[in-house]
């Protein structure tokens, strides 16, 4: 007797990430978020800087709210492809699209100093999301960012960009990753609510105007996207 087998669901979503990664021809075919950067704005940096088309589809709370109980997870950012659909957490698929895209390392000690910088940015933008959330005015920001230990945590990064970036980036490696694209997602913040740390650590100013003359896309993506307070 032939049994025939039923893939697990599992296992489908399995091939289907397996697909992602190997093929030429998947296409992202959307990303859904609001309009603001905060935590998506690090997908759509991946795709800009891999020069890949992508819906850039921006959505109010409003409009969230009414179909949000109609989605899978129930949450967003969330990234459809010609192969797999609703995939969701956005530093998930920004690293899984940055091993496709060669914005990761295969070098073991690279990717940890990679990993290290990606955590370290997210500490930063963990204070700027607070303030997001608590409404913090702008004239209150500075404060706020140095009551949460804003400036001990720049200060450690800009360390490890020293020591193992050289300065240069945060692996020495002169090509850009996600560790500098993550960066510029934080740093954007930084320059608007506290350009006092900007002035103090001009080091990282170099970096992210560096980041943004040797990736010309990026560049150009940041000067003409949605400008929004977020």
């Amino acid at each position: 007797w032939y049994q025939r087998r039923v893939q697990s669901p599992n296992s489908m979503n399995k091939l289907a990430v397996q697909d992602i990664l190997s093929s030429e021809s998947t296409e992202v075919t959307q990303l859904t978020f609001l309009n603001e950067r905060t935590i998506g704005e690090i997908v759509r940096l991946v795709f800009v800087c891999a020069d890949r088309k992508f819906e850039d589809k921006r959505i109010t709370m409003e409009e969230w709210n009414r179909v949000k109980g109609d989605t899978k997870y129930h949450v967003i950012p969330r990234v459809d492809t010609s192969v797999k659909q609703d995939m969701v957490q956005s530093l998930a698929i920004a690293r899984l699209f940055a091993r496709k895209f060669n914005l990761y390392t295969t070098d073991n000690y690279e990717m940890f100093l990679i990993e290290r910088a990606i955590e370290q940015c997210r500490d930063l933008m963990k204070i700027f999301l607070r303030m997001k959330k608590n409404t913090v005015p702008r004239e209150r920001a500075e404060e706020e960012f140095k009551k949460c230990d804003g400036v001990v945590l720049l200060k450690t990064l800009v360390k490890c960009l020293e020591r193992e970036g050289k300065g240069i980036t945060f692996t020495g490696v002169k090509r850009c990753t996600l560790a500098e694209l993550y960066f510029t997602v934080m740093w954007d913040y930084m320059r608007v609510l506290v350009p006092s740390m900007v002035r103090e650590f001009p080091q990282m100013e170099k970096l992210y105007e560096n980041i943004m003359r040797k990736n010309p896309k990026v560049c150009e993506w940041t000067k003409k996207r949605p400008t929004t307070q977020w």
